[in-house]
């Protein structure tokens, strides 16, 4: 079987509940809960199962909340998806019952993950029936013997003929640790669609526009096309070797010159 290996990547949301003027007898309606803190305990070295724990409050109390559930979907097969209520009852997963860290275990039902990309969002209710708003992760499965890129970054446009110098970054993870990456790069696709065949190196060592050495972000210095190129599109596509010659997967980047 081949190895597998779970990451994600937390996508950090801020929940502001407003208090509500009623005509009730304490003269407030009860707030919804709050999801935060979201925790994946990956099995680095398999797929068959993942751990998911969040933190849940209540403003009126953790005795409050009704219940607490979350579903992953498979972002291109909608039909690879799992649903599980979380508990806070120190059984199975969850370690420590009445913390406010409520746990779940997903089970995919093939017997492993599929290669590829996965959301993951979480609700909870209390006993008024207020539902929270929806927390988000994402977290992907890859061949463990591959390095990853994810995240990358840099300007949505650029103005011809400038030389001011903007940065593109990309993190990169491998399971044999960041020294087991060889290079990562980019080519570069122009809008009549034509490719760029050079390579563009990005740092990890502090130089040319990194900023830390050996964090992981690889970073490289560009500048705006000439004032005769092309206008539109620039996509920007992402490679990364190991020191085995392992290819990573292909993220890309998007940036629009006029």
């Amino acid at each position: 079987m081949r190895t597998k290996i779970i990451l994600s990547i937390s996508l950090c949301i801020s929940i502001l509940f407003i208090t509500i003027s009623c005509d009730g007898d304490n003269g407030t309606e009860p707030q919804a809960p709050n999801l935060s803190n979201i925790i994946l305990e990956l099995h680095h070295h398999f797929a068959d199962s993942i751990v998911v724990s969040i933190l849940a409050t209540d403003p009126q109390g953790i005795d409050d909340i009704d219940s607490v559930w979350g579903r992953y979907y498979h972002l291109e097969d909608d039909l690879s998806s799992e649903y599980a209520v979380f508990r806070d009852d120190g059984l199975g997963p969850d370690t420590v019952a009445g913390d406010s860290r409520y746990s779940a275990k997903f089970l995919p039902s093939n017997g492993e993950f599929q290669f590829g990309f996965y959301t993951f969002s979480a609700q909870a209710m209390d006993k008024s029936d207020n539902i929270s708003m929806q927390l988000d992760t994402l977290f992907w499965t890859v061949d463990g013997d591959k390095p990853i890129l994810f995240n990358p970054v840099g300007p949505d446009s650029l103005e011809k003929g400038t030389t001011d110098t903007s940065f593109i970054l990309i993190n990169a993870y491998d399971p044999g640790g960041l020294s087991d990456i060889d290079s990562v790069y980019f080519q570069v696709t122009r809008p009549d669609q034509t490719v760029n065949p050079l390579h563009f190196y990005l740092h990890d060592d502090g130089e040319f526009g990194d900023a830390i050495q050996g964090d992981g972000v690889y970073t490289l210095g560009i500048q705006a096309p000439i004032p005769t190129s092309q206008s539109g599109d620039y996509t920007f596509i992402f490679y990364a070797f190991d020191i085995q010659g392992n290819l990573s997967n292909n993220p890309q980047l998007i940036v629009t010159a006029y």
